[in-house]
């Protein structure tokens, strides 16, 4: 499903284990907008093969939080598909990079942590070299 400039899809993925483990996973380029929690976070280029670059928006993210909140430090974390932490790193904003040159080709997940909520914002990344 593209949205209407054509940038962003969504993939369903239904579980062995039935219908109720129905997950819907949406993947965009550039940032979002409007309350959607994973809107403050833009990660690209996916697929990568040198240097991945997750973008955070702290004001957005401050925006969005049922509880008013300033300076918050985000804790943003590469695992691999085995669920190992691979990469990590604290910002309170802006653009944090991370080398996987040395990674091998696989599916990756990063999730960034707003130290309020308990639940992270999760993207799942490609390396492909």
């Amino acid at each position: 499903m593209s949205s209407p400039n054509g940038d962003a899809a969504s993939i369903i993925a239904v579980m062995p284990c039935g219908p109720a483990a129905i997950k819907t996973i949406t993947a965009s380029c550039g940032k979002g907008g409007g309350s959607d929690p994973d809107s403050y976070v833009s990660i690209y280029p996916n697929p990568v093969n040198d240097i991945l670059y997750i973008e955070i928006d702290a004001a957005a993210a401050e925006s969005m939080l049922p509880v008013k909140v300033s300076g918050l430090v985000f804790d943003v974390h590469l695992y691999d598909g085995q669920g190992v932490l691979i990469r990590n790193a604290k910002t309170r904003g802006g653009t944090v990079e991370f080398n996987i040159s040395n990674l091998p080709d696989g599916f990756y997940y990063v999730h960034v942590y707003d130290g309020v909520s308990s639940t992270p914002v999760m993207q799942q990344v490609i390396v492909e070299h």
